[in-house]
C-alpha cells in the first residue's frame, strides 16, 4: 500500500500545476471580491476532484471485490490509455503555443473576472476543471489506486480528501493571500498571472511528457509483475 500511496503523489502534483486555474485565482485575488470569490473558487475546485477521484474508487471497488485479477488489467489498461493520452496532449500542447511575435491573447472569462459573484466563481471554477483535459484522467487514475487498497469507505473518503487537497494546494495557499492589500504582493500577482498565461501551453506541455514518463514506468513495472 505504501508504494501505491507513492504513486499518487504525482498525479496530485499534475493537477497542481494547472495554469489557467492558477491565472484565474490570481485575477480574483486582484478583484474587488477577492476573499469570497477566492474561497468559493477553491472550495470548488476540492470538490471536483473529490468527486471525479471517488468515482474512480466506487468503480475499482467493484472491480476488487469481482475479480482481483480484473482489478489489476483495469489498472493496466487505464495506465496505458493515460499514458499514450497525455503524449497526444504534449505535442498538442506544443504545437498550439503561440509564436514568439505574436502577443497571448487573454480568455475572454478573464475579462470578466471583476464582476464574479461567489456562486459565479464556484461554476467558473467547474468549467476549467471538468474539461480539463489533464485533471480528468489524473483524478481518475488516482481514484483506481485509492480503490485498489480496499481500504474501507473511511480510509478511502480521508484518501480521497487528502489527494484532493493536495492537488488543489497552489490556489489554498494563494487564497490566502486575498487577505493581503500590499502593493508588492498585487505587483507580483499581476505578473504571475501575465507568465501563467504567456506559458501556459510550454508549461502544459512538460508537464504532460512528465506524466506520460511516470505513467510509462507504472505500466512497465506492471507488465513485469504480470511474467
Amino acid at each position: 500500500m505504501a508504494s501505491s500511496l507513492g504513486e499518487l503523489l504525482p498525479l496530485a502534483t499534475g493537477i497542481l500545476v494547472s495554469p489557467i486555474p492558477i491565472a484565474a485565482i490570481i485575477a480574483i485575488l486582484l478583484s474587488p471580491r477577492a476573499r469570497a470569490n477566492a474561497i468559493a473558487f477553491t472550495a470548488s475546485a476540492i470538490a471536483v476532484t473529490a468527486v471525479l477521484t471517488a468515482i474512480a474508487v466506487i468503480g475499482a471497488g467493484s472491480a476488487e471485490h469481482a475479480n482481483h485479477g480484473s482489478a489489476s488489467t483495469i489498472g493496466l489498461i487505464i495506465s496505458i490509455i493515460v499514458t499514450v493520452l497525455f503524449l497526444v496532449l504534449a505535442a498538442l500542447s506544443w504545437r498550439g503555443r503561440p509564436r514568439p511575435d505574436v502577443e497571448p491573447v487573454a480568455p475572454s472569462w478573464l475579462r470578466r473576472i471583476d464582476t464574479l459573484t461567489p456562486g459565479s466563481a464556484a461554476v467558473l471554477s467547474v468549467l476549467l476543471t471538468v474539461p480539463n483535459a489533464k485533471n480528468i484522467p489524473l483524478a481518475l487514475k488516482a481514484g483506481t489506486i485509492i480503490g485498489g487498497f480496499d481500504a474501507g469507505p473511511v480510509v478511502s473518503t480521508l484518501l480521497v480528501l487528502g489527494f484532493s487537497v493536495v492537488s488543489t494546494l497552489a490556489l489554498i495557499l494563494l487564497s490566502t493571500l486575498a487577505a493581503s492589500k500590499s502593493d508588492r504582493v498585487r505587483v507580483a500577482l499581476t505578473r504571475a498571472k501575465s507568465e501563467m498565461i504567456a506559458h501556459n501551453a510550454l508549461i502544459l506541455a512538460v508537464m504532460f511528457l512528465v506524466l506520460a514518463a511516470v505513467q510509462a514506468a507504472h505500466v512497465v513495472t506492471a507488465l513485469i509483475a504480470l511474467q
